[in-house]
């Protein structure tokens, strides 16, 4: 199949900042985590990984490609790491939009953090099945030394998002939360991560969930 798709960031955080003070109370690092840890997902078309670090609540917003599910929340403080993915599940063409960061860092009191975005169009020819590749996202986290454990919370398909799979591991003090979902009528997976302390985890998953 063939045709044009669209998709976007979908994930921002902005830290607290107080002008008057010269402060701000959050940063974003630019960081493969995922990959760092060896359970990045195989074929990502796009998408970011970073750590959100703050001492005072952040802004979240959800933007996804459905603007009925788009989310606002205020989060609470702590150090989070969030990566957003979609790998194509048939061929097809993309219009991807990505930020490009200037460094590893983001301290929001400073305009260079961000350069801007920039806007590629890709022909891909898909080599992963939905099976395969969430099959493989399961080996890896156990390679990785995560258990699973029960999870808290279901996601539930809707216009946008039709969900494959949902996961909550624990290694130590962290709590790492993987979900798969279809982004309909693009021929694309959705693969959210999210890891951190339980109790500062949660928060964020229900805000950028698909589901």
């Amino acid at each position: 199949m063939t045709g044009r798709a669209v998709y976007g960031k979908d994930i921002e955080i902005t830290p607290k900042v107080n002008l008057s003070e010269m402060k701000s109370y959050g940063k974003l690092l630019w960081a493969d985590w995922p990959a760092e840890l060896g359970i990045k997902p195989p074929c990502p078309l796009a998408g970011d990984a970073f750590i959100s670090v703050s001492e005072a609540e952040v802004n979240a917003d959800f933007k996804p490609p459905c603007h009925s599910l788009k989310r606002s929340a205020k989060l609470p403080p702590g150090k989070v790491y969030l990566a957003s993915y979609v790998v194509p599940v048939r061929n097809s063409s993309w219009t991807v939009y990505e930020n490009i960061p200037i460094g590893n860092g983001t301290d929001f009191l400073k305009t260079g953090g961000i350069q801007g975005g920039k806007v590629t169009n890709l022909t891909a020819v898909c080599s992963c099945g939905s099976e395969g590749l969430i099959e493989a996202l399961k080996a890896s986290i156990q390679a990785a030394g995560f258990e699973e454990v029960p999870l808290w919370r279901t996601p539930r398909e809707n216009d946008c998002f039709k969900p494959l799979m949902a996961g909550l591991y624990r290694k130590g003090s962290r709590y790492l939360y993987v979900e798969v979902a279809e982004v309909k009528g693009r021929g694309l997976l959705r693969i959210f991560m999210a890891m951190g302390k339980e109790e500062t985890l949660k928060p964020y998953v229900e805000v950028f969930s698909a589901g």
